[in-house]
């Protein structure tokens, strides 16, 4: 079997664990997905600890509103959003937006950022 075939809850299982997870765009729209089923408890191999969100955006399928409808996802999570970004609307995310486009922003002051949420969970593990 190829790697594109292996269902993605059998790689994190196999590969993991792994602390937290990151997806730009339509795969931030995975992430999202992924913990709300960590949060429903329907996935065991998922127990992220954090999430970052890229140019991230709510999935438009109707097959996808079940992630949506669950409970509140409690996984500590930091949303990117670029103000220049003509893909993602302004409105569906606000915690970190820089003045960019549809791209991950790696400017010393983003990465500030980056670094102030993940040392939250770096003193966790130690």
């Amino acid at each position: 079997m190829s790697k594109a075939a292996i269902p993605l809850r059998i790689l994190l299982k196999d590969l993991g664990p792994f602390d937290g997870i990151l997806g730009f765009s339509q795969g931030a729209a995975l992430v999202a997905m992924l913990c709300a089923l960590q949060e429903q408890k329907l996935e065991p191999a998922f127990n992220f600890h954090f999430a970052i969100l890229v140019a991230g955006f709510h999935s438009c399928c109707s097959q996808h509103r079940c992630f949506y409808e669950g409970p509140a996802i409690t996984v500590p999570s930091l949303h990117v959003f670029g103000q220049d970004d003509r893909v993602i609307p302004e409105e569906m995310t606000q915690i970190l937006i820089h003045p960019g486009g549809h791209f991950v922003p790696a400017a010393s002051s983003h990465r500030q950022t980056y670094q102030d949420f993940l040392k939250k969970f770096h003193a966790e593990s130690v």
